[in-house]
């Protein structure tokens, strides 16, 4: 990314010059921001005629990148690594012994890169309106369940009974969808003009930059 980025804006590929090095954002190629509505239909779906008569839609080239290298992660990992992975899921049902060392390694776990572009992969192809919904209950579940479960192995090491730990999971994650809902109500309710950043402060930090991460990737998919 470090090497790429910088290239890819020198030589301007994609229209980068045009547009903001980093942002979240989607463009013209004006780097006037993209009205979404005038190409999609009442169903949500792109309308191919609409989308002719207006100007492609542009990212800036780290968001850019940022999906590139996620599909080309995935492609990797298959080509160079899937002669591999279809011999260990063959012979995971297999009963094999293993040495100290192979039970050692097996309990490390090292950083997982992002997965939530394999779900909007999935039903990009699929259903693209729904694909955020799936990505909510395909990815978000399970990085909620590898959370708790890195929890139960801290409360394994420090001798935590797993009964107390799962119960203290409960109740935190009760109280913290009660707050987090609470919250979101009172500001969608209080902050003026939350998350339009055309109707902002310039240092307003109700700006939403995740939102609109999630609101981009469901719109390319569409």
């Amino acid at each position: 990314m470090y090497v790429v980025t910088p290239l890819m804006y020198w030589f301007n590929v994609y229209k980068a010059k045009n547009l903001p090095i980093f942002s979240d954002g989607m463009f013209k190629e004006n780097s006037q921001d993209y009205n979404i509505s005038n190409i999609i239909d009442p169903n949500f779906h792109i309308d191919l005629e609409k989308y002719d008569h207006e100007d492609r839609l542009y990212l800036s080239i780290v968001l850019l990148l940022t999906y590139g290298f996620s599909f080309a992660t995935v492609v990797h990992v298959f080509l160079f690594h899937g002669r591999d992975l279809w011999h260990l899921s063959k012979s995971s049902t297999q009963e094999k012994k293993m040495d100290v060392q192979t039970k050692l390694m097996r309990k490390l776990l090292f950083p997982i890169p992002g997965l939530n572009v394999i779900t909007e992969y999935i039903m990009g192809y699929l259903y693209p309106v729904a694909n955020m919904f799936f990505k909510v209950y395909g990815y978000i579940s399970m990085k909620q369940g590898l959370t708790f479960l890195k929890d139960l192995k801290l409360g394994h090491y420090m001798k935590i009974p797993p009964r107390a730990m799962f119960m203290a999971q409960v109740v935190g994650t009760l109280i913290s969808a009660f707050a987090h809902l609470g919250i979101a109500w009172w500001l969608m309710n209080s902050a003026s003009n939350i998350c339009d950043r055309a109707l902002l402060p310039q240092e307003s930090p109700w700006t939403c930059p995740a939102d609109h991460v999630f609101y981009d990737a469901s719109v390319v998919w569409v």
